[in-house]
């Protein structure tokens, strides 16, 4: 280095303005908190908080606030500031001759019940809509904090999900869907519920959906993920457990935070969060988020799975027709294409007890992933794209006294396929076969809350929800037209439209299913500490739907604290699963043309996929129990083993052997059905440790889950008998490092062999790894580089496959690096 004085000099500047602007905002806010202007010496310090990251200023940032709530009489909120003070400075005793009485008195109150707390016991409010300590919730419920989320690097759900103990992810594992996520056992995007600020953003008509880079965390404050049936409070889908996205206000971050990164496969991920607070008890927060990647280049990372396309349909364009190889014409330079595009985009606006909220997320992945290349095209025409939006209002009144609640929601959510979505596979017979699939709600929900007695609370509340839904079309001969009936656009099944040898016409005109129903919902929920060291939750929900009938939901929760450091669970819970209507309506295959003698004399089918309506629900009872065990303010132990029993299980893949469909011969039919009974039964066990030796800062997680059971007698799918999660997140001055490692036995795909045994995939172990360094940091903005590795060892890989013309075991990313820079300022 040339001037080695020089830039230590300008650093030093750098520092000492950093600390000069921090000091003078908390200067500026003492002063006001000295003339009794309480809510704007509040203001001036939540503007401020984002930007510190002096440990000796935040924590008299965190003194001078829980002052100011004290002096409102806001003492809950005067807790949570001393809390922050304390974890910075643990043995810190205030000076009763210097401050208030009442700040002493409140401060220490909280030290003594602070001796019993976790550092890792956060505050949650999805397990039973109520706010509690995540050790006190029945359920198996699982943090991330917003400072974990940032020190991970995690972007989008996927990446967070992937290292929650007891849930699976086989990625790239499903043409439609491209990864699927298994909970305890039971596999299916659809079997669980994703929410934004307690507001569903999946599918309202229960159909699965494509869980990928569409569901950011761009302005995630924390996720809350619970393990478990649900329906007890959330009602229909809250099947196999509800992930509750809760979002950034205006007073948690700066006003303006961008974002990008660049890396391999062409591969970027921009995003933007703006936050504003132009009045008093007004939030504003707008978020957005865009990604795109032209994916790894599999036919040259695995030659063995992609030897088809190489040898056979690169050079000769030929593919995999009845076994036969057959060319295929008019799909141009026959280029290896599989690119993936999305967005998410996200608002809010808080004025006092009034809410409204909007969302949107897409993604748009090639619809030959994880597929054989004998059966399918990898070009960028084949595509789906997925869109979901959804847009709410919650208003709140509470009583004077604070005993009760009442709240009002209104929230509307609609999904949809791009009409130009479409497949380019052998059941389209290599043409471009569209698709086409929408759904939309439109609920209203009133939620009354009361505390009865001092140690007993009630949650009630009824919910109306109308549902509209054109299930998923067969493969189309062109384009939905969105803006027509389908009766009006001469629809016809693909190669139908020809003629036989007499001239007769052998079109088969499609079926399209409008469906429109409704759901009553009534539920209610009591939360009781009568009996000492001791909390009951007793709740149910009865739903009634109009498609398949009424089903009740109860549930049963007891939490026990023999000692300050020791929660034992037991829960009891039931969920209820709705056939949705892909399952029920989905139809798809292929037509070809019947020949004697070499004339056409009509049509014949290898297969197809055809509807069952007369689908029942799938229901589950489960049986839990768990402890949590606070070794010390820093070091937790938890274990939790579960017993899940699905009945009227729906098997989507169920033969049904040659039949007829439209009045035409098939030789293989293939339906949903209700199979039967599932079991499902295993556990987990955590460590989670957080230590602080200054200037650094560790925080270690470890976990072991084990998984079994059967299917209608058959051994679990999707999902691994044995799974390790580890994780170290590392921060020194202004460098992080995140280290998280996953290791998974074999999975089961659903693809058999000649002898019905499922094919699985091996086991393996993958590496991630975020860095991230604070380059400047002070008032007026903060600037910062990160540096991302996935599949850090550059491992060959496999997951399970989900799809029939998948790969038995599907090949996963290698090594992908990406670095990128961050910027906030007011």
């Amino acid at each position: 280095m040339k001037h080695p004085t020089l830039v230590c000099l300008v650093a030093g500047m750098v520092m000492c303005w950093t600390l000069h602007a921090q000091t003078e905002c908390r200067s500026a806010a003492s002063e006001k908190y000295a003339l009794g202007q309480f809510d704007e010496a509040s203001r001036i310090l939540k503007t401020c908080l984002p930007a510190i990251k002096n440990d000796n200023e935040k924590f008299q940032v965190h003194k001078l606030l829980a002052k100011i709530y004290i002096a409102n009489d806001y003492y809950d909120s005067a807790a949570y500031y001393i809390r922050e003070m304390l974890r910075t400075k643990p043995e810190y005793t205030p000076d009763p001759s210097e401050e208030p009485l009442t700040f002493v008195e409140r401060f220490n109150e909280v030290k003594e019940t602070f001796k019993h707390e976790n550092l890792t016991d956060e505050i949650v409010t999805t397990a039973t809509k109520r706010a509690q300590r995540s050790s006190d919730a029945p359920t198996t419920i699982y943090v991330r904090t917003r400072e974990q989320i940032l020190m991970r690097g995690y972007r989008n759900l996927i990446d967070l999900l992937e290292d929650i103990p007891e849930i699976e992810i086989q990625k790239n594992s499903i043409s439609e869907f491209r990864n699927v996520v298994s909970i305890r056992g039971i596999a299916g995007n659809e079997k669980f519920i994703i929410m934004l600020d307690g507001v569903r953003i999946t599918p309202p008509t229960g159909d699965p959906y494509t869980l990928g880079t569409n569901y950011s965390l761009v302005n995630a404050k924390r996720v809350e993920v619970i393990l478990g049936p649900s329906s007890a409070l959330y009602g229909v889908d809250a099947f196999s457990g509800i992930i509750n996205i809760i979002t950034l206000d205006a007073t948690d971050v700066r006003r303006y935070n961008l974002s990008t990164s660049f890396g391999a496969y062409n591969t970027g991920d921009h995003s933007a969060l703006l936050a504003a607070s132009p009045a008093r008890d007004v939030s504003l927060t707008l978020a957005g988020q865009y990604y795109h990647s032209a994916e790894p280049d599999f036919y040259n990372l695995y030659k063995s799975e992609f030897a088809w396309y190489r040898e056979q349909y690169l050079p000769e364009g030929l593919v995999d027709v009845n076994g036969e190889p057959k060319q295929v014409s008019g799909v141009g330079d026959r280029k290896f294409e599989m690119p993936t595009f999305s967005y998410f985009v996200s608002g809010k606006l808080i004025f006092k007890d009034f809410e409204i909220g909007a969302s949107r997320n897409m993604e748009r992945h090639c619809s030959s992933v994880s597929v054989d290349p004998r059966y399918t095209l990898y070009t960028r025409d084949a595509f789906i794209a997925q869109t979901f939006q959804s847009i709410y209002a919650r208003h709140t009144v509470t009583a004077d006294d604070g005993r009760w609640a009442l709240k009002s929601y209104l929230t509307s959510g609609q999904g949809a396929l791009d009409p130009d979505s479409k497949f380019m596979n052998r059941y389209t017979e290599y043409e471009k076969g569209y698709k086409y699939q929408f759904s939309r709600s439109h609920k209203i929900e009133e939620q009354y809350e009361r505390d009865l007695f001092r140690s007993t609370t009630m949650i009630c509340g009824v919910s109306f929800e109308d549902l509209n839904a054109l299930p998923k079309t067969a493969d189309l001969p062109f384009r939905y037209d969105v803006k027509t009936p389908a009766a009006g656009q001469d629809i016809y099944y693909l190669n139908t439209d020809t003629v036989d040898a007499y001239g007769r016409s052998l079109r088969i005109a499609q079926d399209f299913h409008y469906l429109n129903y409704q759901n009553y919902g009534a539920y209610v929920q009591f939360n009781s500490t009568l009996v000492p060291f001791t909390e009951l939750t007793l709740g149910g929900r009865f739903d009634h739907n109009t498609r398949f009938g009424g089903v009740f939901s109860p549930r049963l929760g007891v939490v026990v604290t023999p000692v300050p450091k020791i929660k034992a669970k037991l829960l009891f819970g039931t969920a209820f699963l709705a056939p949705s209507p892909w399952k029920a309506y989905s139809t798809f295959g292929s037509f070809e043309p019947a020949v004697t003698n070499g004339s056409v004399t009509g049509l014949q089918s290898p297969f197809f996929h055809i509807p069952n309506t007369a689908l029942r629900p799938e229901r589950l009872a489960s049986l839990e129990g768990g402890a949590v065990v606070f070794l010390n303010t820093r070091l937790t132990v938890s274990v939790d083993a579960y017993y899940n029993r699905i009945s009227d299980l729906i098997n989507i893949q169920s033969p049904a052997g040659s039949g007829t469909f439209k009045g035409v011969d098939v030789t293989y039919v293939e339906k949903a059905i209700n199979q039967g009974l599932a079991h499902m039964y295993g556990g987990a066990f955590n460590i989670s440790s957080v230590h602080q030796i200054a200037p650094h800062n560790l925080n270690l997680q470890l976990s072991y889950a084990h998984t079994n059971g059967d299917i209608a007698g058959k051994p679990l799918t999707l999902t691994a008998r044995h799974t390790v999660k580890a994780s170290v997140d590392w921060s020194v001055h202004r460098f992080s490092l995140s280290t998280r490692l996953i290791f998974r036995t074999q999975s089961n795909s659903v693809i058999t062999d000649a002898e019905g045994n499922f094919l699985q995939n091996n086991a393996f172990a993958v590496v991630n790894a975020f860095a991230r360094y604070r380059l400047v940091e002070n008032e007026m903005f903060d600037l910062g580089a990160t540096l991302r590795f996935s599949n850090l060892t550059n491992a060959r890989y496999y997951n399970a496959a989900a799809g029939q013309d998948s790969f038995y075991a599907t090949p996963q990313d290698p090594i992908r690096i990406e670095g990128g820079i961050s910027l906030g300022f007011r």
